[in-house]
């Protein structure tokens, strides 16, 4: 009776652990799902365009309240345009403008990296 509670209890053992090596695996190859794109209201095609097309653009960002991009070439922007499109401001700098679109520019940002 003794060698076979020795027994059960290593099987036991190794279940267990053939159990939680199972769950770690599963849940660390797991793929996330995709985050739906959340409509921001802003036709992205001609902001992009106002912003000189797909190829001036290197780098997109934003905060809580404005979208940042960095241009190769920040001449080519139509400022009228881009307030046009919503923007309440715009900041420009050497190469990069901050357009200022209040709490849609998370989205906006989102809608501008999946289009670049």
């Amino acid at each position: 009776m003794g060698n076979e509670l020795y027994l059960y209890i290593a099987l036991g053992v190794i279940a267990a652990a053939l159990l939680l090596l199972g769950i770690r695996f599963y849940l660390k190859n797991k793929k996330p799902k995709q985050k739906a794109i959340a409509k921001s209201g802003v036709n992205i095609d001609e902001l992009l365009s106002a912003l000189g097309g797909n190829g001036n653009i290197q780098a997109i960002s934003s905060s809580m309240s404005k979208v940042t991009v960095e241009l190769k070439d920040s001449k080519v922007i139509e400022a009228e345009k881009i307030k046009a499109l919503g923007a309440s401001g715009i900041v420009q700098n050497e190469n990069k403008v901050s357009m200022i679109f209040g709490k849609t520019s998370q989205a906006i940002e989102n809608e501008m990296k999946a289009k670049v």
